[in-house]
């Protein structure tokens, strides 16, 4: 896994990490300290998901999928393209930041396409377990 924050040259230290797990709408970031701040938020939000991942999986498909930022708007994953839009300009190697961006985006998809088949595998003719599809969600989160 590529990590993006190393790529980023942003020379202040100071700046606090905010969290959105307030049930606030997630606002697109104006300029690049904001979309810093929200890149950091989704990293620790991510890093929180998947430690306390058998407890969000309780919560079914769309409690995972909530927590990966595709259903609904709380989650500081929700719409990091803006984010890493406005942030790629400020990274070390762009070419780099890039392939990582999109190796993120393609985990998260996946992510989310195992949690929405935990769903409805029961009541398909796939087979496997929701179970099963949460433990697939989790392993492509976490890539």
């Amino acid at each position: 896994m590529i990590s993006i924050l190393p790529l980023i040259t942003f020379p202040s230290s100071s700046l606090a990490v905010y969290s959105l797990s307030t049930g606030e709408k997630v606002k697109k970031p104006t300029s690049i300290p904001e979309a810093y701040l929200r890149l950091s938020s989704a990293r620790s939000e991510l890093d929180m998901t998947i430690s306390t991942y058998d407890k969000i999986k309780a919560g079914g498909g769309d409690n995972v999928r909530r927590y990966l930022g595709t259903v609904g708007t709380s989650s500081s994953i929700f719409g990091l393209k803006p984010v890493f839009k406005l942030l790629q300009d400020s990274a070390s190697d762009i070419i780099t930041f890039i392939d990582a961006t999109e190796e993120f985006d393609r985990a998260l998809v996946s992510a989310d396409s195992a949690a929405y088949s935990s769903m409805f595998v029961e009541f398909s003719a796939a087979k496997g377990t929701p179970e099963e599809y949460y433990d697939k969600a989790l392993v492509r989160a976490t890539r």
